[in-house]
């Protein structure tokens, strides 16, 4: 799950371009929700398409990195 990768500080979370040699293209819905203690989220630069909804109930949150290629949000 997510908690794989919160940085050296809960605070921080820095999702890889890869998991499992995959590439991460896309995230669930509801992928952090939350992640109260979350104050810095980084997505990789790979990723094209999020769920609107990732971040719901992230009370902590701050800053939302995202890369070049994030092409959009979508509801399913």
């Amino acid at each position: 799950g997510y908690k794989d990768y919160l940085g050296s500080v809960d605070t921080e979370l820095n999702l890889p371009s890869r998991i499992s040699n995959v590439v991460v293209k896309e995230i669930e819905t509801g992928a952090f929700k939350g992640l109260n203690g979350v104050e810095t989220i980084k997505l990789p630069e790979e990723l094209e398409e999020v769920s609107w909804d990732i971040l719901q109930d992230c009370s902590s949150l701050k800053k939302v990195t995202i890369g070049q290629h994030l092409t959009g949000f979508y509801d399913r």
